[in-house]
């Protein structure tokens, strides 16, 4: 039986957990979350707002970014992300329009991945290290049955469940690049073996390093071009770059899947090396007139 002495009492307790509510709704603050996102096909892409409500700066920031991430694992794992936008950055804003920040937020984040990036980003393939000479490469026991070249050393190997035409390149004797190859085939294999090489490479880089850091999907034949890569997926592990995609040969109509693994220091060193001596061979021819 009720009493007219509970009745009060739970009505006091309703009072309460309705103002508790009501405060808790009061010192709650509008934010908007902005994301753009980008695609070979469509262009860029900047959505409508979506409404957060926290209690201040610094939540309603986390909320953000867990939206992002959330949108960005979305897509690496779409069937069909050439069909989408990629998340590639994203903002914050309060209800009179000032852009809120929080990159302390991240920090953790970004130490725990750069403690992986630091452990990562030497290894090329194999148990060979960018920066190791030919020598040393060969002497491992994986390389002593590889083909040696001027600049190269090759072998056709199988990684996952397909078999690749593998080249781990030097320059000034350092390993600076490993690339792997499938066989060239005509365009109506794209969709189907070559398909097949390029899902198969990632299905194994990302066993390794998670989901890719850009996702452009499959490439159509008219995304492709002669004598060019059009990639598919990359990876980003400190001064490492993972890419997968597909060329076409040099002459044409033909295609062939294309990965590598690049040290982008040494690479970017290669580039400016490349880039004074192109301009010392100018200077130079210059004289002659």
């Amino acid at each position: 039986m009720i009493t007219t002495k509970k009745v009060c009492l739970i009505s006091v307790v309703l009072f309460l957990v309705s103002c508790s509510n009501n405060n808790n709704q009061k010192n709650k603050n509008s934010y908007y979350y902005w994301w753009t996102g980008e695609s070979e096909k469509f262009g860029t892409m900047i959505y409508d707002p979506i409404k957060i409500e926290a209690e201040n700066d610094s939540l309603a920031y986390v909320h953000a970014l867990e939206l992002f991430e959330s949108s960005q694992e979305s897509f690496a794992n779409s069937d069909h992300p050439e069909l989408l936008y990629n998340p590639v950055s994203f903002s914050l804003t309060n209800q009179n329009g000032d852009l809120i920040s929080f990159p302390e937020i991240e920090t953790p984040r970004t130490k725990q991945k750069q403690k992986e990036y630091e452990l990562e980003q030497n290894k090329a393939y194999a148990g060979a290290e960018f920066g190791m000479s030919k020598k040393q490469v060969l002497a491992l026991e994986h390389f002593n049955k590889w083909q040696d070249n001027l600049t190269f050393i090759s072998k056709f190997e199988t990684v996952g469940n397909q078999e690749y035409i593998i080249k781990l390149k030097f320059l000034d004797d350092e390993l600076y690049l490993v690339t792997f190859e499938t066989f060239n085939q005509s365009a109506v294999y794209i969709d189907t073996d070559i398909k097949k090489a390029v899902q198969n490479f990632k299905e194994v880089i990302q066993e390794s390093y998670g989901n890719p850091s850009e996702v452009f999907g499959i490439p159509d034949i008219l995304r492709l071009k002669a004598g060019y890569i059009s990639w598919a997926y990359k990876w980003n592990i400190g001064t490492k770059t993972i890419a997968i995609g597909i060329e076409e040969a040099s002459w044409g109509a033909e295609y062939h899947m294309h990965a590598e693994i690049l040290d982008n220091v040494r690479t970017n060193r290669i580039i400016e090396q490349n880039e004074a001596l192109k301009n010392e061979n100018i200077q130079n021819s210059s004289t002659l007139f």
